[in-house]
């Protein structure tokens, strides 16, 4: 918690030194009406509900910032009210040389070391600052080219979700403001609530020269904009703002906010994948182009509505493609593949997700089985050989045996036939080839008896064709 001091006698007169001439008349008139309690009241609960140590500041650090109070009911401690009327703190800052009990911790010092403790913000990436590379007070005004002056308060307030920019007049005694980013929280998440969060110590300890949106030297209003607030549901952005003033006065420090510049509030997106998929072996190809489809289609996402959708996908360990819809994702086979597929989802906020998940199909890799003859048929010299019969089985599906023959083969004499047997399931997978040798066709022999008498019969008469055609034994006989 931050180290407020509460200051009893300057918290009464919190709402009676704002203003001078008539308005101080006024409200000295408001003063003598009403008991010291119900002024000291009005300041810290009405309209908004401030904590006693809320209207003051205690000098120039930001960890000594006063906590915004809005005048608005509509608000809590520390949270602006967007409305296109003006919005201010409650109270402001007492600028009177009694608030100041120390005016010494009121002035400013550039060659003062913001973050005397611990050093502060590191130059170069989140980490902390060192004694050795301070932080000073010059450093961090430095960013602007708004000037600079004798003394030094602040202020801290939160805007509520999704505003990014607003309106911001510097009123009273204020000679010039700088107005810088200090992060963003999430309610029930980082605090849980609003003052719980600026009156942090890490997070106004976190102040660099980078984080400034605008100053100003002027008082009219000034609009700002600041393109890195976290913009999403319950997330708040932290704002503070320095006040440099160049003399006591009895009025007070003090600004006021009107016409918030708000973003759609998008709500936290998050991409949803389904669990890993599998298909097991001797599927069909039906419940894998079944089963894929329905994969698909759980890849979804929560949040704004519109959201881009992007796939990609890998096939069998092959580099990321990616598609234009997920209906150009490729169907695996059903003899085996994986393929990964990779989501992400953006939306208009520039919130950005992503998930993978896989889908398997386990392929057949067993070979099918033939059985059937093999080796050598033995037969009679006059067996005319038949196509041996074949079958295969398999552990999922196989077509009918593919059998072949190499046709008549002549050794010499011998003549033989060779079948072979083949098969493959459905995913390609061959069986191991049978084969069979036959012996051939055993020829039949044709006679033709010729009527030229039994004298007439000699070797001579006995006619022999080529051994490609039938051999016919003519015989002349009476």
């Amino acid at each position: 918690m931050l180290n407020f001091t509460s200051v009893k006698q300057s918290t009464d007169r919190c709402c009676l030194f704002s203003t001078k001439g008539f308005a101080f008349w006024l409200t000295l008139i408001l003063f003598l009406t009403f008991s010291v309690e119900q002024t000291y009241a009005q300041c810290e609960s009405s309209p908004a509900e401030c904590q006693p140590d809320m209207d003051l500041g205690h000098g120039t650090s930001p960890c000594m910032a006063k906590v915004y109070c809005s005048n608005s009911g509509a608000v809590e401690s520390g949270l602006i009210s967007c409305t296109n009327a003006a919005d201010t703190d409650g109270c402001g800052i007492d600028a009177s040389a009694d608030a100041a009990t120390n005016t010494q911790g009121l002035m400013y010092h550039p060659n003062e070391v913001l973050y005397p403790e611990d050093g502060g913000p590191s130059r170069i990436g989140n980490g902390a600052r060192t004694a050795m590379d301070p932080l000073t007070y010059g450093e961090l005004f430095a960013a602007g080219s708004c000037s600079t002056h004798k003394y030094l308060q602040w202020m801290v307030f939160a805007t509520p979700p999704g505003v990014k920019g607003t309106k911001l007049q510097a009123v009273g005694a204020v000679d010039s403001w700088f107005l810088y980013y200090g992060g963003s929280f999430k309610l029930g998440e980082d605090y849980n609530s609003v003052y719980e969060a600026l009156s942090d110590p890490a997070r106004c300890e976190s102040l660099a020269p980078d984080h400034l949106v605008i100053c100003s030297d002027n008082n009219q209003y000034e609009a700002w904009s600041y393109d890195d607030a976290a913009i999403g549901e319950e997330v708040y952005n932290v704002y503070y703002v320095a006040l440099f003033y160049d003399s006591f006065t009895n009025g007070s420090l003090n600004f006021k906010i009107k016409e918030c510049e708000i973003v759609d509030v998008c709500p936290p997106l998050a991409a949803n994948c389904p669990e890993d998929g599998e298909i097991l072996v001797c599927s069909t190809q039906d419940e894998v182009d079944s089963q894929f489809g329905a994969f698909l289609n759980s890849f979804s996402y929560t949040g704004e509505e519109g959201a881009t959708e992007t796939f990609q996908y890998s096939l069998n360990g092959e580099d990321f493609v990616a598609v234009a819809s997920k209906n150009d994702i490729p169907i695996p086979d059903k003899c085996g593949d994986e393929i990964i597929v990779g989501y992400w989802v953006d939306d208009s906020c520039e919130q950005s997700d992503n998930c993978m998940a896989t889908f398997t199909v386990y392929g057949d890799m067993e070979a099918p089985e033939i059985s059937g003859p093999t080796g050598t048929i033995e037969k009679e010299c006059n067996w005319v050989p038949v196509e041996p019969s074949y079958t295969a089985t398999d552990n999922c599906s196989v077509g009918a045996v593919n059998v072949t023959d190499s046709g008549i083969q002549s050794d010499g004499c011998a003549r033989s036939i060779t079948y072979y047997a083949n098969v493959s399931d459905d995913c390609d997978n061959a069986a191991a080839e049978l084969s069979v040798i036959a012996p051939a066709v055993a020829l039949p022999i044709a006679v033709v008896a010729v009527d030229v008498g039994l004298s007439a019969i000699t070797p001579s008469t006995l006619i022999s064709v080529s051994p490609s055609a039938l051999p016919i034994l003519t015989v002349f006989v009476p």
